[in-house]
């Protein structure tokens, strides 16, 4: 298990994805910003946003389960045993999860900032006056 070192696995993504892993780790980590900023500015993450998102999503499964065979020299054709479609499956619900989790802070912050900004807290209890 020495071999699977987390120095090897990086090597081994950097060699696989090249530019590409540090464009993605940029991007999570703007994203993550992103959810962090809208958390503090309480922007809701229900309604159209949460539903644009689930859209976003089974958008991005049906897009990764038409184009995931096309892009590994393969055809639909191809996908006969049953690890074909159980791989086929799981490239959906990867795509659905990452689709939902990118538009949904986007979404958010599109149309659900609020107009007026409120400053974050840890409660949501009115400050007291001093008596």
């Amino acid at each position: 298990m020495k071999d699977f070192s987390p120095h090897t696995l990086l090597a081994i993504a950097q060699e696989t994805f090249g530019i590409w892993l540090w464009v993605g780790l940029l991007a999570l980590a703007g994203l993550l910003a992103l959810y962090g900023f809208l958390v503090l500015a309480r922007a809701p993450f229900r309604g159209g946003p949460r539903t644009g998102a689930l859209v976003a999503g089974v958008l991005a499964a049906l897009a990764a389960v038409a184009l995931a065979p096309r892009l590994t020299d393969a055809g639909h054709a191809h996908l006969v045993a049953g690890i074909d479609l159980v791989a086929m499956a799981l490239i959906a619900a990867g795509a659905f999860a990452g689709g939902v989790l990118v538009a949904w802070p986007i979404l958010a912050a599109l149309f659900g900032l609020p107009g007026r900004r409120r400053r974050a807290g840890l409660t949501n209890a009115a400050p007291r006056a001093s008596r």
